[in-house]
């Protein structure tokens, strides 16, 4: 299993706390932890307790990551953060126990922790203890035991419910401030930890289009007269008399760089044109 851990700007500074708490439980269980951030209190890229539940979103929904564990000051904000998105099931674990029966009870894909609220002396060693139940005895296994078929035939219900009641991630993540979105995904090691994990193209293929570099972006359109915008990202554009990128502007080959990925020319159209990057040269 690929454990996330993503951590909110109030508690940042816990980061390497909770990091070593979850690999010394979870490793020898043969599980892996990528660590999101953030990484200190004063990394350039501030995540709240909101873009917690986006990042969470994109990770889970895109199998970048099966589990991640998140937090706030009392964890509730978080909690409800992540459980704003389809495909995130989020519980609010204080002890050992709640890990626990979260785990075989509820069998989420998300926990969210106070990093504040009673983490005193002793806090790293509750955490010890929460990631072992939570991770070391499966999932959905019922609890107590003999309430196991009622407790499974329940999470399918509410999985139902969820999916009748949520929109596609991405028509969510589009109707949300993109600025926010992007604060998201800004942090310093998304792009190489997300993109290489990432088994959803057309997920993928948005959140280039929030992390591409504004530079780069001039760079594709720098000279409409030249032909080829720019070699090094290698794609062609072939101007026309609209001004705004369409279909046939683009020869789908690559972007970027990467490989072309589905979705990905109808995303890049949107980011060029809602940011009027474009400029017709003639």
């Amino acid at each position: 299993m690929k454990i996330a851990l993503i951590n909110e700007n109030s508690q940042a500074a816990k980061n390497g706390i909770i990091l070593d708490a979850l690999k010394k439980a979870v490793e020898p269980m043969g599980h892996e932890v990528v660590n999101y951030g953030m990484y200190t209190a004063g990394d350039a890229a501030q995540l709240t307790y909101v873009q917690n539940g986006i990042l969470a979103a994109i990770l889970l929904n895109g199998g970048a990551a099966d589990y991640v564990v998140t937090g706030c000051g009392t964890g509730e904000g978080a909690m409800l953060a992540l459980n704003s998105f389809p495909g995130v099931i989020c519980g609010h674990v204080e002890d050992p126990v709640d890990a626990y029966t979260f785990a075989h009870v509820n069998d989420g894909n998300a926990v969210a922790l106070p990093f504040a609220k009673g983490f005193g002396w002793g806090g790293e060693l509750n955490l010890e203890y929460i990631f072992e139940k939570l991770f070391g005895f499966g999932h959905g296994q019922g609890y107590p035991k003999e309430r196991r078929e009622p407790e499974q035939r329940n999470k399918k219900i509410l999985d139902g419910v969820r999916a009748n009641n949520f929109r596609p991630l991405i028509d969510c993540l589009k109707g949300l401030d993109q600025d926010l979105v992007k604060g998201a995904v800004a942090g310093e090691h998304f792009s190489e930890l997300f993109f290489p994990a990432c088994k959803d193209p057309e997920l993928a293929a948005y959140v280039k289009t929030l992390t591409v570099d504004e530079k780069i972006a001039q760079l594709f359109i720098s000279d409409w007269r030249m032909g080829p915008a720019c070699p090094a990202a290698g794609h062609t554009v072939v101007p026309d008399e609209s001004g705004v990128l369409d279909d046939a502007d683009f020869n789908g080959k690559t972007i970027f760089g990467e490989q072309h990925l589905p979705g990905t020319t109808t995303l890049i159209k949107e980011w060029f044109n809602r940011h009027l990057i474009l400029r017709a040269r003639r």
